[in-house]
């Protein structure tokens, strides 16, 4: 009796152990880029980045009455990249769909939109040598909201003592200097990035006499769709 009773207890923990295990190596999504597609564009087809765990060997199926079809499939050696290319076809219709991505260890779902096609009417504008284009760093220019300063995810980079941390600048500041700079004859503006940006003093960057440099600047994107 006591063998018996072992040996259903060594079953049902060999089966919950096996549980784990597939459960653990099921694929998951943090985040697709881009995250939709404009119809009938002239970028077409799109290649798309999935940020997850569990990727590897990774294959991405589209909704048959989608007219989407998702090809040339690689994934990082870590399992955590996937990259494939996405083709919207002549009569794909604009809406929400889930692409399968699918492993070995089960499937998972991603959301990708095919939008509406861009009026150009009225919307796209050339420059001239008429224009006059005004070159700024955002975090340098303005400070439009001082309660974005010091976010929790990236506490103690700002400090305008330090000439290489965050001063506080941001959009809010550039839309409150419109005014002025439509005073200096300004017609455009090109700005340094404003992506999401490396949250952590950076290692790489290093100058002599400067103990510490953030992404202050923009060029430290660890996101380009944020």
């Amino acid at each position: 009796m006591k063998n018996k009773l072992r040996y259903i207890v060594f079953l049902l923990l060999s089966a919950y152990c096996l549980m784990l295990a597939v459960h653990a190596q099921t694929p998951t999504v943090e985040k697709i880029e881009p995250p939709n597609w404009w119809a009938h564009y002239s970028v077409n087809p799109v290649r798309v980045l999935v940020r997850g765990k569990n990727l590897t060997g990774a294959n991405v199926v589209a909704p048959s009455n989608s007219g989407l079809k998702a090809y040339n499939f690689r994934t990082s050696d870590n399992g955590h990249y996937l990259f494939f290319d996405v083709e919207i076809g002549k009569d794909a219709k604009v809406g929400k769909y889930n692409l399968q991505i699918q492993t070995r260890s089960g499937n998972v779902n991603a959301p990708f939109e095919i939008s509406p096609k861009i009026a150009r009417r009225n919307r796209f504008q050339g420059y001239t040598p008429d224009d006059v284009i005004y070159f700024l760093m955002p975090d340098r220019f303005a400070d439009g909201d001082t309660l974005n300063n010091d976010p929790a995810k990236s506490k103690g980079l700002y400090d305008r003592a330090k000439g290489r941390h965050y001063h506080g600048g941001d959009l809010q500041g550039l839309i409150d200097k419109l005014p002025y700079l439509k005073s200096l004859g300004v017609t455009a503006i090109w700005t340094t990035p404003v992506y999401d940006n490396n949250d952590k003093v950076d290692t790489k960057e290093i100058y002599p006499g400067v103990p510490e440099t953030t992404g202050y600047h923009g060029y430290g994107a660890v996101d380009m769709y944020a």
